[in-house]
């Protein structure tokens, strides 16, 4: 199953069940992820009478940054610990 067909897969209940009127893509993921428009595309395609709202929050650029390093440790770490990567980086950052 493609990336697209997973979004539509996951939103498929909140639309049709619980008949949410909005999905909200995560900050990071609008402001992060290479295949964020193909996504919010699905989305439209399959629901156009959804909104689709790229972030839930500001976020700074440091704070981008902050999630790129993490990400990048843990998609590399056979043993990831988000929580640990998170405190490590940003005490580092203070």
């Amino acid at each position: 199953m493609l990336a697209p067909e997973k979004i539509i897969k996951k939103i498929k209940p909140l639309v049709e069940i619980s008949k949410a009127e909005k999905i909200h893509l995560s900050s990071c993921m609008a402001k992060m992820c290479p295949f964020v428009n193909k996504y919010k595309s699905a989305i439209n395609v399959a629901y156009p009478d959804v909104e689709v709202v790229m972030g839930t929050d500001a976020v700074s650029d440091q704070h981008i940054e902050i999630m790129k390093t993490m990400f990048k440790k843990l998609l590399t770490d056979p043993n990831p610990d988000i929580s640990e990567e998170y405190l490590k980086i940003t005490q580092s950052v203070e």
